[in-house]
């Protein structure tokens, strides 16, 4: 566990941010908390963060997993698992106990009228926005790339990589901030002990093959 995660910079970062987020947004509010991204919109920024959201896509998550059946068995059903767990728990959220919280567009346009800033070619969503989705598998990904790759500069590239598909959703109005941080923290706390069960099982050790070994 300590080498896992106590140790892991990624980890250690995330757990920073959980806290410094958590202020923010007990400080500021949910409206709040995100207009202060809403206020200092770029268009440049907007279109950057237009394309790099895809990385939360599960359709794009999914894609890595049939790209790890190349390399190893074992990281494509890890990936498989850290993403499907936290992303079905969100789902079931987001359309039962939360499917009638109003996405930033509807809330501040009809609502709470206040002018935002939308991104040119994006199709913003109005309804089932708590938690976030995209974020939820962003950081699955990332948790699982953590454990996988044992460099640490590579490890803090993926918390910033985490973040900015968080801040994305926020950015894009597709998402409250307070959406990501829940999305975010339900994929920290799931994919925890699923990778720390993996990496003591006897399914390492099983799942060493490959599709490119059996060609």
């Amino acid at each position: 566990m300590k080498q896992l995660f106590f140790k892991n910079i990624f980890y250690i970062l995330s757990v920073f941010y959980f806290i410094v987020a958590g202020v923010f947004i007990y400080k500021l509010g949910k409206e709040e908390s995100f207009l202060i991204f809403n206020r200092s919109y770029n268009p440049i920024l907007g279109q950057f963060y237009r394309y790099y959201t895809h990385l939360g896509d599960g359709f794009f998550v999914v894609s890595l997993v049939v790209v790890s059946l190349f390399i190893r068995y074992y990281e494509a059903l890890l990936l498989l698992v850290c993403y499907s767990v936290p992303s079905l728990i969100v789902q079931v959220l987001k359309r039962t106990v939360f499917n009638e919280v109003s996405r930033p567009k509807k809330y501040f346009e009809w609502e709470h009228p206040y002018p935002l800033n939308f991104t040119e070619g994006v199709d913003v969503a109005i309804m089932n926005s708590f938690p976030s989705g995209h974020t939820a598998s962003a950081f699955a990904l990332f948790c699982v790339l953590a454990v996988v790759v044992k460099d640490s500069f590579w490890r803090i590239v993926f918390f910033v990589m985490a973040i900015n598909c968080a801040i994305s959703r926020v950015y894009l109005c597709e998402h409250f901030f307070i959406d990501t941080y829940a999305g975010a923290l339900i994929s920290f706390v799931t994919c925890i002990p699923i990778i720390f069960w993996f990496e003591n099982s006897k399914l390492k050790s099983h799942l060493q093959g490959s599709l490119l070994k059996r060609i």
